[in-house]
């Protein structure tokens, strides 16, 4: 038995991506018949190659994520799927020394040996991450989660600590 792990073995398989989503764009152009009595081009012809398909969607999805980064925008997921965006989060550090839900800054712990939290002064004590709100929408949604990519939340953080883009609280 395979444990579940983040990477590896055990990582979770995705039931859609973006091949299925490929393959059923493609059914789209399977008609019965090949043209009508007007039309001597097959419909098959009509659709886009895989490579083609695929620089396609991924030159959107980079637009959506540069809209929802740099321009501080939300984007509304199709099929009443909700939305994302950034949010901002306000830290709880009310009772500092009581807070266990602040972040370890492991980088001042290798370099002196002291365990000292995370508390973003110089973001006015907030915290930014991707957020999917999902209200409304299809049942059994509690079972799914959005996770941004990787280069993704680096960008972020480069983002907040270059520029002042605010985002939504």
């Amino acid at each position: 038995m395979s444990k579940l792990s983040k990477r590896g073995v055990g990582k979770y398989k995705t039931d859609k991506n973006l091949k299925s989503a490929y393959t059923s764009y493609l059914k789209k152009f399977d008609f019965e018949s090949h043209g009508s009595k007007y039309s001597t081009s097959n419909p098959k012809d009509l659709s886009l190659s895989w490579e083609d398909y695929k620089k396609v969607t991924t030159k959107c999805l980079e637009e959506i994520m540069h809209q929802v980064l740099h321009d501080s925008k939300t984007f509304n997921v199709p099929y009443n799927l909700g939305e994302i965006r950034i949010q901002k989060k306000q830290m709880d550090i009310r009772l500092l020394s009581e807070c266990k839900n602040l972040k370890t800054d492991w980088g001042h712990f290798q370099k002196t040996g002291k365990l000292i939290k995370h508390l973003n002064e110089d973001r006015d004590n907030c915290r930014y991450k991707f957020y999917w709100l999902c209200k409304k929408g299809p049942s059994g949604k509690s079972y799914y989660k959005f996770d941004a990519l990787r280069e993704r939340k680096r960008e972020l953080a480069k983002l907040i600590k270059t520029t002042n883009i605010d985002y939504f609280l």
